[in-house]
């Protein structure tokens, strides 16, 4: 938490006669009289960054016919109290204290440890199929986070509750068109029915995850180290569906949910939590990689149709 407070006019006219050095001097002490007065660690006041410390630092400036902790040293008794303390947005130091208060040595080695087991996954995929999309463990981990991330964000920052609508309509059309790609397939291709009778109860858990991005069914589809359990026969049409719908969720999901979290960051007076930076870091990440994809998705299209042409007139 960062804010100001306001001498009052006995602690203004002080101030105003002491030279640089003084006034530095004087700061100083102020911080040191208001940690002895809350009290708390005096480190702990070059930013309140503790939300126990906020408020019991208010509650002292709050009481205003009464005497105080504050009015027992000889800089604190120059706050005026009836300006109280005024909350500012200092959003990159709160940023940095949430990445030395959080990232501390467990959860990099957490972190290490996730990144080092997905790479793993990777290269295994990659020894027993090179020609299957093995990257898809990456995305598939990315699109997991980025759910838990975007319901963590609502969750814990109540004053952007409404918003919720931009997570449950993109879940309720997720879920619809994996529901319907899933009816259709094993209705109209035979080769999927198969494979669906033997797989259904892996089928069911992407369909779950898949209602946060409907691209997630290509895992079924990645040939994934050769494993017949990830070699789903799709149909162009199926194929199609996905891709369009993978793209209507830059509008409906990825793009409003990017937006929120940047009006959050740049919000006066709304303090900043692990949450909502995590949620705007993986939201910033999956639009990025989503754009670049349907890019070189049309591009790659675009030339298999040219060099179709080229070979029929040859």
């Amino acid at each position: 938490f960062t804010g100001s407070i306001r001498l009052n006019v006995k602690g203004t006219n002080h101030f105003k006669n002491l030279n640089d050095v003084e006034k530095e001097n004087f700061i100083e002490q102020m911080r040191i009289d208001i940690a002895k007065s809350i009290p708390v660690d005096g480190q702990r006041i070059t930013y309140l960054n503790s939300k126990e410390v906020f408020v019991d630092f208010v509650k002292l400036l709050e009481v205003n016919d009464f005497m105080t902790a504050l009015d027992f040293y000889n800089s604190t008794q120059f706050i005026d109290k009836k300006f109280g303390f005024e909350p500012t947005s200092n959003r990159w130091e709160e940023i940095k204290t949430i990445v030395q208060s959080y990232f501390d040595p467990i959860t990099i080695g957490l972190i290490i440890s996730l990144a080092f087991l997905l790479i793993n996954l990777y290269f295994f995929g990659r020894y027993k199929n090179r020609m299957g999309c093995n990257t898809i463990v990456f995305k598939a981990a990315l699109i997991i986070l980025d759910i838990v991330n975007d319901i963590s964000f609502i969750v814990t920052n109540e004053e952007y509750l409404q918003n919720i609508v931009f997570i449950i309509c993109p879940i309720l059309i997720n879920t619809c068109l994996a529901f319907y790609i899933f009816i259709f397939e094993t209705r109209k291709n035979p080769k999927f029915s198969d494979w669906f009778r033997e797989n259904s109860k892996l089928a069911a858990i992407i369909t779950l995850f898949s209602s946060g991005n409907i691209e997630l069914l290509h895992l079924l589809d990645s040939n994934y180290a050769g494993y017949k359990l990830f070699s789903a026969p799709f149909s162009s049409k199926a194929i199609r569906w996905i891709f369009w719908g993978g793209f209507s969720n830059i509008f409906i999901e990825d793009l409003p949910q990017l937006i929120i979290q940047i009006i959050y960051v740049v919000s006066p007076n709304t303090g900043y939590n692990i949450f909502a930076l995590s949620a705007l870091i993986t939201g910033s990440v999956i639009l990025l990689i989503d754009v670049i994809g349907f890019i070189y998705d049309f591009i790659a299209k675009k030339q298999s149709i040219y060099i179709n042409k080229v070979s029929r007139v040859e």
